[in-house]
């Protein structure tokens, strides 16, 4: 009788999980009016998009061609998100003598969980970077989102070349930060 409860509650489990992705695409299409939105694919030009910079500035992804990218997603109140900016906030030497832009995106809605405001965010965990000249913070929209993350992984971030060239994608830098030295020492 164990057992069959045991597959009863996995069948549950999976047919919720099969209607939660379901709602999720229908709504991610509804959101978007039916608009399809272009895929982020490693080897292909990054997607261009466009975000509101922590003063309120609106930016282009664009803008930053000529120099390697890394283009990094957060929540704020994501344990890896907090333990890799406090990372980069006391690594950033290591970078300053490469030309990598590091973009840092608050993912939308905060991925509808509470956490601090972005400003707070860095003023706690990466004091050093709130006005680093390699650095810049700011917040995705839905559909940046979407395109760049959407799985809707916390702390994730996507490594592009001065040719605006996806290179590829990791997680967690305070775990990978190896990678985006080798990348940004490559460039």
């Amino acid at each position: 009788m164990r057992h069959n409860h045991h597959i009863a509650v996995r069948w549950w489990v999976g047919l919720a999980l099969l209607v939660w992705m379901v709602t999720a695409v229908a709504g991610v299409r509804a959101a978007t009016d039916g608009e399809e939105l272009p895929v982020v694919e490693v080897g292909k030009p990054a997607p261009d998009i466009t975000f509101t910079t922590l003063d309120g500035a609106t930016r282009q992804l664009s803008e930053f061609r000529g120099r390697p990218v890394m283009l990094w997603f957060i929540t704020t109140w994501c344990p890896s998100c907090t333990a890799s900016a406090q990372l980069l906030d006391r690594r950033i030497g290591e970078l300053e003598g490469t030309d990598l832009m590091v973009i840092v995106l608050k993912l939308y809605n905060n991925l509808g969980y509470e956490g601090p405001p972005l400003e707070e965010f860095i003023t706690t965990n990466a004091p050093r970077l709130r006005n680093h000249p390699q650095v810049l913070w700011g917040e995705a929209d839905f559909n940046v989102s979407v395109i760049y993350d959407p799985q809707g992984i916390t702390d994730i971030y996507w490594l592009i070349d001065r040719d605006g060239i996806v290179w590829g994608s990791e997680t967690a830098p305070s775990a990978t930060f190896t990678t985006i030295l080798d990348f940004a020492e490559l460039q």
